[in-house]
């Protein structure tokens, strides 16, 4: 034999077979694909809706595609009819019915498969109390009440809940089921993977016949009274009112008579809230304080017309973090509004009060707003602070002053003072007080300024304001300006302005929070100068006053600026 034709034709026939053989497979390859890259086989989806109060009431709707030719052929049969008001949970009968003999199950192959499978939604907008939105098919980050996670902690779908809201009609529901294999994260979305389904049916939310009125989102309310009783006086109410006799609808309260107040009182708010279309009529109050988690009430004021609460109230998305003095709060610790505290500022006419009722169910929490939920009742008075005629001059939110004097006495030597006055002998007001003389300082030396803060409108009987300040120490603080330099100590130019307020000053009286007064300072002249200036502001800073508060907070007893010589 020979050896070397053999060896040769026996490596070509190896060659031949190790062709042949990887041809056969890649072949087989070509016909049978990954089992982990194929579409769900899909031919009944039916989304079943269970109020989560009545497990006996259930809403279906389904689509189907009875030839089994592709998910593309589902064909929806019916709409979504749901109940204004209501929570379901929703859950899925996902199947391949093309074996009738043998019904595949898909929803637990998608359950087996959590990781690899999510649902997403699109929605009207509006169409539902909670989630808010439109769902998460167009954003994947925008609310979706998952009741399912897989492994990894990310949503599935196969159980979520929702709450019906308004009554509409023709809106929309859509669900798409996503087979994403390898690649399902906290952040992928309607996009990433491959389809199994994607359906949309008509959704139609429609009235409870059999509630009674007050069960509906947005309470039925025929009549509103807020009634502010003063806080030293229970005998002194004053009350407003808004009434809809014919109990159309909370748009058509309509606001009888003003609210009038008295200067300086500090008012607790209450409401009465009834539906008095049956007799006996519905305390509203009550069923809000059931409910307590799921209402606010948010105030809206002129700015200015309270000492306390200051500023203008927290209606607007913007304004929720305002202040106002809530009473009362729910089992979470956020405010409901049943119960508030005002202080009426100076008298004024024509300013506004206004108050909004939130019906917030699965919404409310401490930076939901006067914007979030529905609305209850919305409505406006038009509100007067006058004047308490039997209140002595200095009860006013702006002390009477005629008199101020600043006394600077000398550290080392007690008989060495220096003054400086103003005076308003006729009493008109702060405005009108009128600086008398400069302020002549010796260079070098350090001075003690106290203050003579008188009103002495009445000759037989004048009134130390002075005093009155000491006593309410905590509600008052005297600032500071002067020429930069003109002092040794303190340095600067003094804290009057809102980015001033942290500069240096020698305050030696501090208020019962260990905050700084003014009416003791201390002051060492720097070198010799003249026609330099020195302010003095006093600020009435009732409920406000705090380590941080400036010399543009509160309202403004004096602002007097002198001639400062140091000789």
């Amino acid at each position: 034999m020979n050896t070397s034709k053999f060896f040769k034709n026996y490596r070509l026939m190896s060659l031949l077979l190790a062709t042949l053989f990887i041809a056969s497979c890649s072949d087989d390859d070509d016909a049978t694909p990954p089992p982990g890259g194929d579409l769900e086989v899909i031919t009944d989806v039916t989304l079943v809706f269970t109020n989560t109060q009545d497990p006996n009431d259930v809403v279906m709707a389904s689509a189907v595609d009875p030839d089994g030719e592709g998910v593309m052929e589902l064909a929806v049969d019916g709409a979504i009819d749901l109940t204004e008001g209501v929570t379901y949970d929703l859950t899925f009968d996902i199947l391949n019915a093309l074996d009738a003999d043998d019904v595949e199950d898909i929803g637990e192959e998608i359950l087996e498969e959590d990781d690899e499978h999510q649902i997403f939604f699109g929605f009207t907008d509006g169409a539902f109390g909670s989630p808010m939105g439109n769902g998460n098919i167009d954003t994947a980050s925008d609310p979706v009440n998952y009741n399912d996670e897989d492994e990894n902690g990310n949503p599935v779908g196969l159980v979520t809940q929702w709450t019906a809201g308004d009554v509409s009609a023709d809106g929309t529901f859509r669900v798409r089921l996503q087979h994403q294999p390898d690649i399902k994260t906290a952040t992928t979305t309607s996009e990433d993977g491959d389809t199994d389904f994607d359906l949309t049916f008509v959704l139609n939310i429609e009235t409870d016949e059999d509630a009674p009125p007050a069960e509906n989102e947005v309470e039925v309310i025929t009549d509103v009274t807020l009634v502010f009783t003063n806080t030293q006086d229970p005998n002194d109410v004053v009350m407003a009112s808004a009434e809809d006799p014919d109990g159309e609808g909370v748009m058509e309260l309509i606001v009888d008579g003003d609210i009038d107040l008295t200067e300086g009182v500090t008012y607790t708010l209450t409401f009465d809230i009834f539906n008095n279309l049956e007799s006996p009529g519905e305390d509203i109050g009550e069923e809000i304080l059931e409910e307590d988690n799921e209402h606010q009430i948010f105030f809206e004021f002129t700015d200015g017309v309270f000492d306390s609460p200051t500023g203008d109230g927290n209606i607007g998305a913007d304004s929720a973090a305002d202040p106002v003095n809530y009473m009362d709060m729910d089992e979470n610790s956020n405010p409901v509004g049943l119960v508030t505290e005002w202080t009426a500022g100076g008298a004024s006419a024509d300013g506004t009060f206004r108050v909004r009722l939130q019906h917030q169910p699965d919404l409310k929490s401490a930076t939901t707003t006067s914007e979030d939920g529905d609305t209850d009742f919305d409505l406006t008075f038009v509100l007067n602070i006058e004047t308490d005629e039997d209140a002595p001059p200095a009860e006013n939110e702006v002390e009477v002053i005629t008199d101020v004097t600043l006394v600077f006495t000398n550290t080392q030597d007690p008989n060495d003072i220096v003054m400086a006055s103003a005076q308003d002998p006729d009493g008109e007001g702060v405005m009108e007080l009128t600086v008398d003389g400069a302020i002549d300082l010796t260079a070098g030396v350090t001075y003690t300024m106290t203050f003579e803060i008188l009103n002495a409108l009445d000759a037989d009987d004048v009134e130390d304001i002075g005093e009155e300040i000491l006593e309410e120490d905590n509600e008052h603080q005297i600032f500071f300006e002067f020429t930069d330099e003109a002092f040794a100590s303190p340095m600067g130019d003094g804290n009057i302005g809102a980015d001033s307020a942290a500069d240096p000053v020698n305050y030696m009286d501090m208020d019962e929070n260990g905050n700084p007064v003014g009416l003791v300072t201390e002051w060492t002249a720097g070198d010799a100068s003249t026609d330099r200036t020195f302010r003095v502001r006093l600020q009435h800073q009732p409920d406000l006053k705090s380590a941080t508060t400036t010399s543009e907070d509160g309202d403004t007893d004096f602002d007097l600026s002198f001639v400062l010589n140091i000789q």
